[in-house]
């Protein structure tokens, strides 16, 4: 069977009657590389989990890349279930289940309609069921679906700050065609750094940084965005 890794789920397809068996730590003819890097099981591991699940296959279109960060949302938006695109371009999710020995509902209920969502973005995926109970949870139930998103940009983009001329706040927005690190500095009109806005990881997609500029003197700035080979600037005027 292969390595099964914790909080993912799995679809295991048998002819007649089986008993399956997987003894954790039991020596392999082969061992695959670990799908996912360390920071992202710890990702999928910060969902709650409970007594019942429902396992996910998703297979994702060529325009969803490769690391995308994925979840399972509630009806109520409640995040129940995590997933990583792998390098074959499937995902298996575990989406859990309410454990009704609590008193606040921690997952799904029977029945309930679940949504795949971009994690880090304002994006939902579109999801088509190919087989099983791809639309609906069921305890100890299974699923496969498709996942489609023709919302990732094709190419890096870094809009007009909005409003502009600002006064102490405004937003800039920017897209990503590929899981990226990306920097937002900001500079005065003599070239000396005022600002790191931000420099970290980001998942592919639409996104949007607030510059909070209440303790900036007015003035005119140039905000520098950089990701990789991209690099794009663009001048904001700052009035109080």
């Amino acid at each position: 069977m292969g390595e099964l890794s914790e909080g993912n789920g799995y679809m295991i397809k048998v002819q007649g009657d089986n008993v399956l068996v997987y003894a954790e730590g039991e020596e392999l003819a082969s061992t695959p590389e670990h799908r996912h890097s360390t920071a992202d099981e710890n990702w999928i591991n910060e969902v709650s989990r409970t007594d019942l699940s429902h396992s996910l296959l998703v297979i994702a279109d060529e325009n969803v890349p490769i690391g995308t960060r994925i979840e399972a949302l509630t009806a109520t938006g409640l995040v129940a279930g995590r997933g990583v695109i792998g390098s074959d371009g499937i995902a298996g999710l575990a989406l859990w289940g309410d454990d009704k020995a609590t008193e606040e509902v921690n997952g799904f209920v029977t029945g309930e309609s679940f949504t795949i969502h971009f994690a880090d973005t304002d994006e939902s995926a579109l999801i088509e069921a190919i087989q099983g109970d791809s639309e609906k949870w069921t305890s100890d139930g299974w699923g496969v679906i498709s996942l489609k998103n023709s919302n990732f940009p094709n190419e890096f983009y870094f809009a007009q700050n909005y409003p502009n001329p600002f006064n102490a706040i405004t937003t800039l927005a920017y897209g990503l065609p590929e899981n990226a690190v990306v920097s937002f500095q900001i500079y005065d009109t003599v070239g000396r750094l005022t600002t790191t806005l931000l420099e970290s990881d980001q998942q592919a997609g639409h996104h949007k940084v607030v510059w909070d500029a209440r303790d900036i003197s007015s003035g005119v700035y140039l905000v520098q965005m950089k990701s990789g080979d991209f690099t794009a600037n663009t001048k904001v005027v700052l009035v109080k």
